[in-house]
């Protein structure tokens, strides 16, 4: 047997029997809008207020006829089954208050609301499935949020996705800050993807929302991965924003994992020269000594371009160096987009000198400063990646 929703608007519908069960069926059948009939010889009196056809008389084979479904619920089982084998001749939707296995339907538990219809069946094995009924529909309703979003986006895709089952099984997986975005981003046909690298979790915290185009997500590489399917549309114009400084491995796993119908790939936050000269300049604010640390593997012409804007008082040093100590009034500059492994290691140096009584400071990484942020992100609209 399969669970199906039977539509009963205007369908003619005749219960045999008119006991408790019998009416009960009625007040569902007729919230369906259905056109019930009652035959029995005698009915329980609360029929008298339902808006019901009514035949005071017993069950015969030739009543069944014009009826688009059958409901035996009399008290007698043979009767219910007798009715069952002639609606069964008929090839007539039948089913029955007591348990047939010739019947055509069985009725389940339901409980529903405006976006759900939840039925439940423990196929004739537990006597009383209300409990359960009742608490599966208030796990429903704690996802609401969830479901109706869905629902909202659902035929903003039916369009444009193939493999329709893979694709509403990941976006259910999805978090909901992703479901909400894509919405808005299906109803405006466009999006702005920032991708950072998985390590810096808190990278979403330091975004200032003013300095990102809209509608945006935020992800990090490995959430790239994981639901990179969902950004298939071919209705939608994507813009890649990667969060990294310079075009190394990682930049290019972004490009990779973003080749959708319509994109445009930004390049890196620092792009040229100039960028990096304005970025050096908002760090010479005082006279003190700077420690530029830059990852071993930055590209080899951005290293080079660092060198030559290096004052006097500046020294730049990669991850791999070994720093045994910095000197007195230094500050240490992590070049780093994010605060994952790298900058611990830093800041744990950084904080083994000042324990020793230096006077050593440790800057934020790039992007948790809210003026480079702006002049990294704003440089970065401006530079499509051509290749």
């Amino acid at each position: 047997m399969i669970p199906i929703l039977l539509q009963l608007k205007e369908k003619k519908v005749l219960i045999v029997g008119g006991g408790k069960v019998a009416l009960r069926k009625a007040k569902q059948m007729l919230q369906e809008q259905a056109d019930v009939t009652i035959l029995s010889p005698d009915i329980d009196p609360a029929f008298r207020k339902l808006p019901i056809h009514y035949i005071q008389d017993a069950f015969m084979p030739p009543y069944l006829d014009g009826y688009f479904l059958v409901y035996a619920a009399t008290d007698d089982a043979s009767i219910n089954h007798a009715i069952v084998q002639e609606a069964s001749q008929r090839q007539m939707l039948c089913g029955s208050a007591t348990r047939d296995s010739e019947a055509a339907f069985y009725s389940m538990t339901a409980r529903e609301n405006d976006d759900f219809m939840l039925a439940l069946s423990s196929k004739a094995r537990f006597p009383y499935l209300k409990p359960v009924a009742d608490d599966l529909m208030n796990e429903l309703e704690t996802r609401h949020p969830r479901m109706s979003r869905l629902y909202q986006l659902r035929p903003l895709l039916l369009s444009q996705i193939e493999n329709k089952q893979d694709y509403f099984q990941l976006l259910y997986q999805a978090p909901q800050f992703l479901v909400d975005s894509l919405y808005e981003i299906l109803t405006q046909k466009k999006g702005h993807l920032y991708i950072y690298h998985h390590n810096d979790p808190d990278l979403v915290n330091d975004l200032n929302p003013s300095h990102l185009q809209s509608p945006y997500l935020i992800l990090s590489l490995k959430a790239l991965e994981t639901y990179q399917l969902l950004f298939h549309l071919p209705e939608v114009h994507w813009t890649i924003h990667p969060l990294v400084l310079y075009q190394g491995t990682i930049h290019q796993r972004i490009l990779k994992m973003t080749q959708f119908p319509s994109v445009t790939h930004l390049k890196p936050l620092i792009a040229d020269k100039d960028t990096l000269k304005r970025i050096i300049s908002l760090y010479r604010t005082d006279s003190r000594r700077r420690y530029y640390i830059i990852h071993q593997r930055t590209n080899p012409r951005l290293k080079r371009d660092f060198e030559v804007l290096l004052e006097d008082n500046e020294t730049l040093y990669t991850l791999a160096d070994e720093i045994h100590s910095y000197p007195n009034k230094t500050t240490v500059i992590p070049f780093l987009v994010t605060k994952g492994t790298h900058f611990e290691d830093i800041q744990k140096d950084v904080q083994t000198q000042q324990e020793s009584g230096l006077d050593i400071r440790l800057e934020e990484t790039l992007l948790a400063r809210t003026d480079i942020q702006y002049e990294l992100l704003t440089q970065q609209d401006l530079n499509p990646d051509l290749q």
